[in-house]
C-alpha cells in the first residue's frame, strides 16, 4: 500500500503503531542491527518514497511536526555515495535525520511491486 502523503502515513500507520508500543524506538521493534527491509510507501513532491523498518520513530515525529505546520521538513539527497558513484536518492530531515532511512522508489521498482 502507498499513502497518499507523508502526514497520511504518519496519522494511519506510524503514529498508532507508536502508540500501540510506546517502549519501542524503532518501527521493527528491535534495538539494533540494520533491517533496510520496506516497512512503508508513501508519495511526497510526486515521487514515491519507501521507509525501512529500522527508521526510529524520532525523526519520523519530529518530520510529521513540521508538515503538521504546514512546512516540508524533507531535502533531497544522494545516498552514500561508494566507488564514487551514488546507488539512489533519499529523503533527509534539514535537522536531526539520524536514523531516519527514507529511499526513492525507481520507476520500474514502483510499477513492478504496484501489480502485486
Amino acid at each position: 500500500m502507498t499513502y497518499e502523503s507523508f502526514k497520511d502515513l504518519m496519522e494511519t500507520a506510524i503514529l498508532p503503531q507508536h502508540a500501540a508500543n510506546p517502549g519501542h524506538f524503532r518501527l521493527d521493534g528491535r534495538s539494533g542491527g540494520s533491517n533496510g527491509a520496506e516497512a512503508f510507501r508513501f508519495r511526497h513532491s510526486g515521487k514515491v518514497w519507501k521507509v525501512a523498518f529500522d527508521t526510529w520513530y524520532a525523526p519520523l515525529e519530529l518530520a510529521y511536526a513540521e508538515v503538521d505546520n504546514a512546512y516540508d521538513p524533507f531535502v533531497e539527497m544522494p545516498t552514500e555515495i561508494r566507488n564514487g558513484k551514488s546507488s539512489g536518492t533519499r529523503l533527509k530531515l534539514r535537522q536531526g535525520s539520524e536514523n531516519m532511512f527514507i529511499y526513492l522508489i525507481k520507476r520500474k521498482q514502483e510499477t513492478v511491486l504496484s501489480y502485486r
